[in-house]
Parts: C-alpha cells; structure tokens; sequence
C-alpha cells in the first residue's frame, strides 16, 4: 500500500468536497475520477497508476453549478453518466459526449473529454448534501437540508418518492444493491429504513438497551443513542450498503460502554435481516467517523490451515459473519482513513497524517487497487494498493455458492428469497413513480344517452331498440353505414311540408321556430324531457307518413331509423305536431289516435 498527495490545484485550492470513481476503467492502469468542490466546479480527472507512482491529469472542467458541488456520484453502469449537487438543491446528470460543449466547459476545445447536461433534477428547496444511485443506475436518492430525501425515476426525471419524515438536515443516503430498501442517516440522531415501492418507513433506528451493571452489582438495561447529534462538525455522514446488500454500515456512532464511561466513536452495522439493532459495531481508534465505502471487490477469507471440503469455510477460520468470503471497507474519520474487513473488528490498515483538515468523502475503483480520499485542504490522496495485497479475489466455486449469508442461510436460498433479475428489479423500483393504481371500474363503457335508457318505453314504441342482432335488408334497400346517421325525421319533418302542401300561416311559424334553435351548449345544460308518450307517438305518426309517402319499397320504409339524438326530442315535436294541421285532408289512419 502506498498513499501519496499530488500537489495539483484540484479547484482551486478550494476545499474537495466530494470525488467518486467510475466503475469502469478507462484501461486496466488508467482510472476516470469526478470531484466536486466548493469552486462551484466539476472536474474530470484521469489517475494513472505506474510502478512505485501515481499521475493526475485533467480531462475535463464543468461549470454550470452557481454554488458549492457537495456531492458527485457515477452510475453504476457502462456508460459516463454523473449526477452532481450544489448547495442551491440543484441534481444535474452529465452525460459524455463527442463534441464540445463551449457553454459549459472552460475553453473546451483543449479538454479531452466532452460533456453535456442530460437532465436537471428540481425538488429540494435547500442544499444537497448526499446521492446514492440504484445497482441498474435507473433510480437516485438524494438528501438535503430540508429535512427530505427523495427518490428520483432518471430515465423520466420526475420524483418517484418524497420521504418527508426526517426531523433534520439528512445528510447521507444509501441504495440497497437489491433493490428492496434505502437507508438515510441524518441530525436527529435517527437511521431510517424505507421501503423502495411504497416510500414507507420500514424501520427507525435511534436508541439501544444495553445492559449496565450498577456499583450494587445488579444488572439493568439502559437506552442509549447511537449516533451523534446536530453538534457533530461535519455537513455530511455517507452511509454504505455492502457490495452483497447484506451489510449496512452507518457512521457517526456511539457507543457507551458504561455509566459515566467515555463514549467511544463507531460505525455501527446492521443486518438486512434487522434493522432495529446493529450486529457489531467497528471501533474507531480516532475521532468521530464520516463516510464509509466498501471496496465493490470481494476476497477469499484468511485461512490458517487449508480447508477441509465439506465444511463451512467460516467455520474453519475465525470471522465475524458466516460468509465464505471476506469484504473490505475504508472508513473515513476526521482526520486518517481506517480499513476493515469482515474477519475482525479492529481495523487492519490506518492512513493518517495526510491532510491538514478533516476529510470530507472517499471512494474505491472497481478491482480495488485505488482508494481516493478528499479534504477540505484542497488537496486528494491517492491510496494504491498492488496486486493480492488486499487478499485473493473470491470466485465461489460450485461447493461454496450454496455457502452462508449474514443471518444462518445459504447463498442459494438469499438469492431466490431477495435478489431478482436486473428487468424486474428495475420494474419493481419504477413502480412508486407511478400513479396509485385505482380499481378498475365495473364497466368501462360511457353511460349511454337519456334517449337509449328507456326500455320499458321502447318496447311499447313502434321503433324497436337498436341490438347487436339486426333483421337482414330487404331486397333493393341501399346498404346501412355502420357510423352515427342523422336522425331521419330531424331531416324529412321540415322540408316535406314545404314542398307537399301549399303555403300557409303555419309555415313562418316553422320557420321562425328553426330560427329560434338554441345553441348545441344550451341543449346539453337542459334537462332533456323526451321520454313521454307523445314523443313515441310522434315517432310513429312519421314513420308511418314516410311509408305512405315514399312507398314500401324506399329503404327508410323498411329500416327503422335511429334512436333521436339529445336535439331531435325537442325539434320534431314541435314542427311534427303542427303538420297534420297544416295538410288539407287526413293522410294517416293514425290520426285519429293523436
């Protein structure tokens, strides 16, 4: 291992509040690297790892922030998207591009790298302090000083999810890798467990009974807070899940060992399985604790003897969780970086006397050969480890992947129980951005018109209601459109007795009652009262004055027309009524019956 401190102006010797690197390397020796700093910048770095040397160069310069960036997070996926946050509640997602972008680089032309703004995301009203992405880089969370974390659907940009329960700054969020749950940690002195598709508070997490023997010698419980509260001088506290969603380790803890005992700096771990207690907890040998991140590689355990086939590796060597392998995380405390690992509770590696102020976050490269670490100094470090020095990488083999979890169970059985495929999980995390699903209704039809609710009324009209089961065409009749037709009396009432009777006083007052129609608005706001008798009555006075009229041959003798649209029952009573007594001598048998 071996850490050395370029002497760049990373921002311009401003303090770097966040760095992160991304999961894919530019080649196996060349690493991309993101800060952000209170410059109001984000940078792209490239780290070149040599023998016995590490090199920094520039490969891009983002300037669209307006305030401090507090936080830079890659995706987790192949492709260079960065999400980014400022202390005006602003997320801007980077995407790489081939072209420059002169609106948002300095002189970009002399960059390598290009970059353009995929997507802004609005909805924090203060300062961002924390992101985290989900394991297919489709979702993000993100916590602010407003007392609120919110879920973010990145393909769409909108929010899925807005967890308003905090009492205080949040100030560290976290993705499980399985897609199930997020974590937040913030100045109430409270960790919070959420649940990824409802957004509800699954488990809170602020005190711990812990026994305490008196001066008497009995035993009592007594509660005890677990993390520090809103004095703790830093404006951030990075969670972490471990890279197998099997571990969440949260820093700025405590731990009272007695009455009137000094308190002593952790980071407590919790258990996917409980999250209402830690399962242990690693001692800081300094001041309080920061930021933890795991190193995403996970190793073969540290055996003494070789392994016997058909035993429980944890069984065989001394660890703290039944795992058959080994995770490695760094941790950040104010001033020096302690590394863990899953075999022991004592760190097994400590960087200090590097930085001249507190840290402020950390980040591993995917093969964990590099670990950066920032400061408010201005400055970065760079931690290279060699090849094997970490431990062998963990392949499972046949015999080892049915092979322990955290809690008792098998691999095989953790993973059919809570890991699901990458589509399904991602569906599963997108469900909260929709709308509540509401049940669906019994009929999916439009209630029909007043004129087709009355069957009792049709049944005694001469005009029989429209089935899904018509009576064939006669011979000769035109072929009858499948479409809405006009009524056919709204459209014979007014013109034939014009044309067939000479003229008389009735017709301006035809006339002048289609003059006087009311606007189609008015028609629909009025109650239509054309259910009665007499409107049945009208209707078979006119079909049988178009049989006489026409012949029994034309095809609206032998089709029933339509039923009346919302107009026709206050139209045709009024021209239809007036006709017979307009006609000089009776023309239907049915007159009499009116």
């Amino acid at each position: 291992m071996k850490c050395t401190v370029p002497q760049i102006s990373w921002h311009n010797k401003d303090p770097v509040l966040s760095l992160d690197v991304h999961s894919v390397p530019i080649t196996p020796e060349h690493y991309r690297i993101a800060s952000g700093g209170n410059d109001s910048h984000v940078v792209m770095w490239e780290v070149t790892l040599t023998e016995g040397d590490s090199t920094v160069e520039v490969l891009a310069d983002l300037t669209h922030h307006l305030k401090p960036v507090n936080v830079v997070r890659f995706a987790p996926i192949k492709d260079i998207l960065l999400a980014s946050a400022d202390d005006d509640g602003h997320i801007i997602l980077w995407r790489r591009q081939d072209h420059p972008n002169i609106m948002l680089e300095m002189d970009g032309a002399d960059f390598r790298e290009h970059y353009c703004i995929h997507k802004t995301l609005r909805g924090h009203l203060q300062d961002v302090y924390d992101l985290c992405w989900s394991a297919d880089g489709a979702h993000l969370i993100s916590g602010a000083v407003d007392n609120t974390a919110i879920l973010w659907d990145v393909q769409k940009g909108v929010k899925m999810q807005i967890l308003s329960c905090h009492e205080s700054f949040v100030q560290g969020v976290a993705w499980d890798p399985l897609n199930k749950v997020v974590a937040t940690l913030s100045c109430d002195r409270h960790c919070r467990i959420f649940n990824v598709q409802t957004g509800k508070c699954i488990s809170k997490v602020q005190k711990l009974k812990m026994p305490h023997t008196k001066e008497d010698g009995t035993v009592e419980e007594k509660a005890c807070r677990l993390f520090h509260d809103d004095t703790l001088q830093t404006f951030c506290r990075r969670l972490s899940f471990t890279p197998d969603g099997t571990l969440l380790l949260a820093p700025a803890g405590l731990l009272e060992t007695g009455p009137g005992a000094k308190l002593e700096n952790v980071v407590h771990v919790f258990s996917r399985h409980d999250f209402s207690r830690p399962v242990f907890c690693l001692p800081s040998t300094d001041k309080y604790t920061i930021a933890v991140r795991c190193c995403p590689t996970l190793y073969k355990l540290r055996m003494r003897h070789p392994p016997e086939p058909g035993k429980p590796l944890w069984e065989q060597t001394h660890t703290l969780l039944k795992l058959p392998y080994r995770m490695v995380m760094a941790v950040a405390t104010r001033c020096s970086v302690l590394l863990y690992d899953t075999q022991q509770e004592a760190p097994f590696a400590r960087i200090s006397n590097i930085h001249f102020t507190r840290l402020t976050d950390l980040s591993w490269s995917r093969d964990g050969r590099l670990l950066m670490v920032s400061s408010t100094d201005g400055f970065c470090s760079v931690i290279t480890f060699d090849d094997g020095e970490l431990g062998e990488p963990y392949l499972p083999s046949d015999e080892q992947r049915g092979q322990g979890d955290c809690n008792g169970n098998t691999a095989t059985d953790t993973a059919a129980r809570e890991s699901v495929p990458a589509a399904p999980a991602r569906q599963q995390a997108e469900t909260p951005a929709q709308a509540p699903v509401q049940p669906p209704a019994k009929s999916p039809v439009q209630p029909p018109a007043p004129a087709q609710q009355r069957p009792q009324e049709q049944k005694a009209s001469a005009e029989p209601p429209p089935s899904s089961e018509r009576p064939p065409p006669a011979a000769g009749d035109a072929p009858r459109t499948p479409s809405r037709r006009v009524p056919l009396v709204t459209l014979s009432s007014p013109r034939r007795p014009a044309a067939r009777t000479p003229s008389s006083a009735a017709e301006p007052a035809a006339e002048e009652v289609a003059e006087q129609e009311p606007e189609p608005q008015e028609q629909e706001q009025e109650p239509m009262e054309a259910e009665d008798d007499g409107t049945q009555l009208v209707l078979h006075l006119e079909e049988t004055t178009r049989e006489l009229d026409e012949g029994p041959g034309s095809p609206a003798a032998v089709e029933p027309p339509p039923q009346p649209s919302p107009r026709t029952p206050r139209r045709v009573p009024l021209v239809t009524l007036s006709s017979p007594k307009r006609s000089p001598k009776p023309r239907t048998p049915a007159k009499t019956d009116g």
